[in-house]
């Protein structure tokens, strides 16, 4: 399983995978600061003419957990798009080129294959989430002044990786249906964005994957979950069922149709 993990590493090098996820991570976590700083003040006073700080400060959170709410929020709605297209073509790529016939042909598991992109991705989906909230976390306090305890900021970028991992394991699955990059990447968001609905409409998040998301604003507002840790332990339940059918997919495929 080693060389499939450094063949993982290179590839996601290779396709910038990994470059294009922790820029956009780091430019939103860079750019929202100076967005509630700088930008959004400045354009209701432009266009409230007379309008004082104060007031602006009561329409906006102008403070470092205002900059991070404003962060998570750009990571879930614009973040987990990058992230989805990003990795859709994993194996919905690999399958429709037929590049997993050599190793499949040379010895390789398909455990070992699949194991290794999960784990790969998996890390770095995790250590860019945290990372992108350490920063945004830092940049904001320089800005604003430091309110929040580091501790906070790093299990709510555990918290918004696992739900990375989730998509991943997702885009995965749906690429083994569907056999296109782009194709997978829509039914992925899609089908992530159904479970939000549902876990909001129903409010189910507490046994979703996208209860993390709603764990993670809980634990910034000093609300604290206590249903937390079931959501926890069904997200892992259900990647690992995920992982299942989309290693169970493969092993059942044809590899010689065209």
């Amino acid at each position: 399983m080693k060389s499939d993990i450094i063949k993982e590493l290179r590839m996601g090098i290779r396709t910038s995978r990994f470059l294009v996820i922790i820029a956009s991570f780091l430019f939103f976590a860079i750019l929202t600061p100076i967005m509630m700083k700088y930008i959004l003040p400045q354009l209701l006073h432009n266009q409230f003419q007379g309008m004082n700080e104060a007031s602006i400060s009561q329409m906006i959170d102008m403070s470092q957990k205002g900059a991070l709410l404003g962060y998570m929020s750009d990571l879930f709605e614009i973040g987990t798009i990058i992230v989805v297209f990003a990795l859709s073509g994993l194996l919905a790529q690999e399958i429709k080129e037929n590049t997993l016939v050599l190793p499949i042909c040379s010895g390789k598991k398909l455990l070992s294959i699949v194991g290794s992109k999960l784990l790969v991705f998996s890390v770095f989906l995790i250590l860019a989430s945290t990372l992108g909230m350490v920063i945004s976390y830092l940049y904001a306090g320089i800005l604003f002044s430091f309110d929040i305890g580091l501790w906070p900021v790093l299990v709510i970028g555990l918290l918004y990786g696992g739900y990375m991992i989730f998509l991943l394991s997702l885009a995965m699955l749906f690429g083994t249906f569907i056999k296109n990059a782009i194709g997978t990447g829509f039914m992925t968001l899609g089908f992530s964005l159904f479970i939000y609905f549902i876990g909001s409409y129903f409010k189910l998040h507490t046994y979703l994957p996208s209860g993390l998301l709603i764990g993670a604003q809980g634990i910034l507002n000093n609300q604290a979950d206590q249903n937390l840790g079931i959501t926890l332990a069904l997200f892992l339940i259900m990647v690992f069922v995920i992982s299942k059918i989309t290693l169970i997919r493969l092993e059942n495929k044809e590899w010689n149709e065209r």
